[in-house]
């Protein structure tokens, strides 16, 4: 697997991590306990922002402020870390590399921080060299912290632990955006500071790290921006704690990530600092640095059998509130540069899940519910969904469950009880 990420000022090429969960509906990973006490350290958490094929980075912090945990916070002091019953390695900043590891092998994993625990105890797997399948989730429009944000991340979890053993686990989660939303009421931009907007730690708290806890101790994340991670919507100054806690190293907002020669995902940015002409041309348009980069990404590697492309506003969509020309104009320029080379899109923006029919040989997938609902809006008719293109429709919270393989790809909508609401199944072409 190799992953590419561009900076503004310069390009770097480096590995991010794939991995299998040990969740909160199973027990604990069974490891001898390395820290002498059994107390953690306060508000901590710790998750695994990277994998590769042999290796590992476990990134540790608490959430009880503004820049407390992600690639720049401050170190929580001198953090021990322990991989099966062995001091693998000891970090005084927020994060720890861990070099060396076998392919396809799990991991358990502690950190200590004196005689206390950081976050909790975990697991890790390491990707396949050659992947001959592959298994992700993908959610979007997620950060409220709501009551039905956690309950869905519980569903997730016990779905994740169900495919421990199979052939085919969970290795990754993809977002389609919004990822930290500000509170709805009372709220207002001259009083930004009692928002909750997501430029603090504690903002991620109850709306990132509690209620995926157990999924980020394991599986990593392949974040694309919503508007409500920008200054279009909310604070420009909140994409700072998402670069941050994603752990970008750079400060565009794109990137790809290829999976052997199975899978490449590229994961696009249709979010702007400012809701203006000037900014979307920018951003977005045929001269933006995003198109620069997909047009000049190298030929030389060989072609992967799939290409997936995400990002936060739909192409196409039915509604109910989102059905107009503005969202369809952001992508245009993206697509024409990946020059049909992908044959499935995943975005949110409409809170709900959308298939569309195939479009020149592409599914478009809207999937923006996994923790906003827009209940009670107006359900679009026979003839909207046909004007629209759209082939599927629900209005439930769900999160997806895609499995690739060489001759399909599998698309499945499981709602907030786990039961299945929509099956899509995307032949190779």
């Amino acid at each position: 697997m190799s992953v590419a990420y561009r900076a503004r000022r310069n390009g770097h090429t480096f590995p991010l991590i794939l991995c299998l969960i040990a969740s909160s509906a199973v027990a604990e990973p069974a490891i001898a306990r390395q820290c002498v006490g059994d107390h953690t350290v306060a508000d901590s958490a710790i998750y695994v922002p990277r994998l590769w094929e042999t290796g590992a980075v476990l990134a540790w912090g608490t959430t009880d402020g503004k820049q407390t945990i992600g690639r720049r916070a401050p170190g929580l002091g001198h953090v021990s870390v322990w991989l099966n019953g062995q001091k693998a390695t000891s970090s005084d900043v927020s994060f720890a590399s861990l070099e060396g590891l076998a392919p396809d092998t799990e991991y358990h994993y502690v950190a200590c921080l004196g005689n206390r625990v950081v976050g909790q105890a975990g697991s890790f797997r390491t990707f396949p060299a050659a992947p001959s399948e592959l298994r992700f989730l993908v959610i979007g429009d997620y950060g409220d912290g709501s009551k039905a944000q956690h309950a869905l991340g519980k569903t997730m979890a016990i779905h994740v632990a169900a495919l421990l053993t199979s052939t085919a686990p969970v290795r990754f989660i993809v977002t389609t955006g919004d990822n930290i939303y500000r509170k709805k009421f009372p709220c207002f931009p001259v009083f930004w500071k009692g928002c909750d907007t997501g430029d603090s730690d504690r903002h991620w708290k109850k709306k990132y790290f509690s209620p995926y806890r157990q999924l980020l101790s394991a599986l990593p994340v392949f974040p694309t921006p919503g508007n409500h991670d920008r200054g279009e919507t909310e604070r420009e100054s909140d994409v700072l704690a998402f670069l941050d806690n994603f752990f970008y190293k750079g400060s565009e907002l794109f990137y790809s990530v290829r999976f052997g020669g199975l899978l490449k995902l590229f994961s696009l940015n249709t979010s702007v600092a400012r809701a203006d002409t000037e900014a979307k041309a920018r951003e977005l348009g045929r001269d933006s640095e995003q198109v620069k980069w997909l047009t000049s990404s190298p030929r030389s590697e060989p072609a992967p059998r799939w290409a997936i492309a995400a990002f936060h506003h739909p192409r196409f969509t039915a509604g109910s509130r989102h059905h107009d020309s503005e969202s369809r104009e952001r992508s245009e320029a993206l697509l024409d540069a990946l020059g049909g080379s992908v044959q499935i899109v995943f975005s949110g923006h409409e809170h709900n899940f959308q298939v569309s029919r195939p479009v020149n040989g592409v599914r478009y997938f809207v999937t923006g519910a996994a923790g906003r609902l827009d209940r009670g809006e107006a359900l679009p008719t026979q003839a909207d969904l046909d004007s629209a293109g759209i082939q599927t429709f629900v209005e439930r919270r769900h999160f997806l469950d895609v499995l690739v393989t060489w001759a399909k790809i599998t698309v499945r909508a499981l709602g907030d009880d786990g039961t299945e609401l929509a099956r899509v199944d995307v032949p190779h072409r």
